[in-house]
């Protein structure tokens, strides 16, 4: 996720009541030490105010406490006060995110930092892609266009994979043109059958959600947000979309209920965004209250070190 090199804060925080009430507590400067220094992790990890180190990675209060160089006990009581005065969201993992943060922050101007930065990675992608089979993309002219990169280094790699020894040979297998005409059109119905009845699925399942969220009418092919769609689907299936789809409805801050933040169908779709909802980091932490109101109160704790250690066996792999 691409960061950023500054964040907004109101001149008139320390105005604030949530401000003054920690203020008051003991070690309450510490805390507002704390806050601030969270606000800048959230501006570096740019996620619509998500705080966290990768993909499949979340701060634990041991690493907030190192970086922010203060006691854990004391980062503790931060995180408490703060998700008591709803500054924050805890999800069931652990995962923080700041309450209201596209209220206060240029989110047009970090979304524009986000995008251009993804862009580059897919342009410098499908470069190495072509000069991988021999073209030279730097060269003056050659296109920049993402999509048109991505169709001529699918058309060249398909021509080259063509040997000979695996070339159709016309002289002996004559091929009725009548025949290959009506092959031509059935594959063509069977795939605007297979579009159909994904869109019908997605649309179906999207717009049955909680009425907070906004409502998808069409899915245009050719599209930004239909290509994005069409990528989540061939890379974890259809049923898993869908999965994720109806995991939405488990989250009050997706829903909306918690910030001014409310997912969308084009946010749900970019790739960090759509493993972060499959995988359930912005679920409610109902588990969590359970698990604290019974008396095995250590279960919890002993879950969500399960999990992290989990993550950080994946992260450590992916390097």
């Amino acid at each position: 996720m691409a960061g950023i090199s500054w964040i907004k804060l109101s001149v008139n925080i320390f105005d604030d009541e949530k401000i003054k009430l920690i203020k008051s507590m003991p070690e309450g400067d510490a805390i507002i030490l704390i806050w601030i220094q969270l606000l800048c992790l959230a501006g570096k990890t740019n996620d619509n105010g998500a705080v966290y180190i990768g993909q499949h990675m979340n701060y634990t209060d041991e690493m907030i406490s190192t970086i922010c160089n203060q006691p854990l006990n004391t980062v503790r009581i931060a995180l408490k006060a703060f998700e008591e005065f709803e500054m924050i969201n805890l999800g069931e993992d652990g995962l923080i995110s700041i309450s209201n943060w596209e209220k206060h922050q240029n989110i047009e101007g970090m979304e524009r930092v986000k995008t251009g930065n993804a862009e580059r990675q897919q342009l410098y992608y499908w470069r190495k892609k072509l000069v991988s089979i021999g073209l030279d993309p730097y060269q003056d002219g050659f296109t920049q266009d993402i999509e048109e990169l991505k169709r001529i280094y699918e058309s060249k790699n398909l021509t080259l994979g063509l040997t000979s020894s695996h070339r159709p040979d016309i002289d002996k297998n004559r091929i009725d043109k009548n025949k290959n005409r009506l092959d031509i059109d059935k594959n063509t119905n069977n795939s605007h059958t297979d579009d159909e009845d994904f869109q019908t699925q997605i649309l179906s399942a999207w717009n049955s959600l909680d009425k907070n969220i906004p409502k998808i009418q069409t899915l245009n092919a050719n599209t930004q947000r239909y290509n994005m769609l069409k990528a989540r689907i061939n890379e974890h299936g259809l049923d898993t979309v869908i999965k994720a789809i109806k995991s939405i409805d488990n989250s009050k801050f997706l829903k909306g209920y918690v910030s001014d933040f409310r997912i969308t169908i084009d946010w749900f779709i970019k790739p960090n965004n759509f493993i972060k909802v499959l995988e359930g980091n912005y679920n409610d932490k109902s588990d969590k209250k359970l698990y604290k109101n019974s008396k095995n109160d250590g279960y919890y704790d002993d879950y969500i070190a399960k999990k992290r250690a989990e993550r950080f066996k994946r992260a450590m792999n992916e390097k």
